[in-house]
């Protein structure tokens, strides 16, 4: 469902008086209708409430993606909740509960150590609380990972470099 709503909006015609933006909110919401109605049989798939999470927060619906993430949280399997955290913490950034979403990414980073996009996510999310050494060495792990790409790499470090200076 996520894939052909990304795709009708990638398709949307040019005399079509909706905005994109319009376009993909309006199906974002029929397609969270229809989740709702399977969540209420006990048929809703897990994948689907982190795909209509990583939708509701794109559309600034940051209370129900809140409630999706929550519900993916808690029925996906093991490999598919640090991508559930990261976006999730993303939400409770936006929504001002950085502390949250601190606690969430440090959760998670303890289950999959080795998940470099939890790990980015919190380096950005401990900025956020003004835990700034801590971010800096962070970053500073995450610049030593192998597997980064060049661009990567250069993101990494204009974040660090951005960063308040730490004694």
């Amino acid at each position: 469902a996520s894939r052909i709503l990304l795709a009708g909006v990638r398709t949307h015609p040019a005399d079509n008086p909706l905005k994109p933006l319009e376009v993909y909110g309006w199906a974002a919401r029929m397609l969270h209708e229809t989740y709702q109605e399977a969540a209420e049989e006990g048929t809703a798939p897990c994948e689907s409430a982190l795909n209509l999470g990583i939708v509701s927060a794109g559309i600034q619906e940051y209370g129900v993606a809140d409630r999706l993430f929550q519900i993916a949280h808690l029925c996906l399997t093991d490999e598919r909740k640090a991508i559930t955290a990261v976006h999730w913490a993303d939400t409770m950034i936006r929504t001002g509960r950085v502390k949250e979403a601190v606690t969430l990414l440090e959760e998670c980073e303890t289950n999959f150590p080795t998940h470099v996009d939890t790990q980015w996510a919190l380096a950005k999310a401990l900025a956020q609380s003004g835990r700034h050494a801590e971010s800096h060495a962070k970053y500073d792990l995450l610049l030593q990972s192998d597997g980064l790409s060049e661009e990567g790499q250069a993101r990494l470090r204009a974040e660090k470099a951005a960063l308040p200076p730490t004694d």
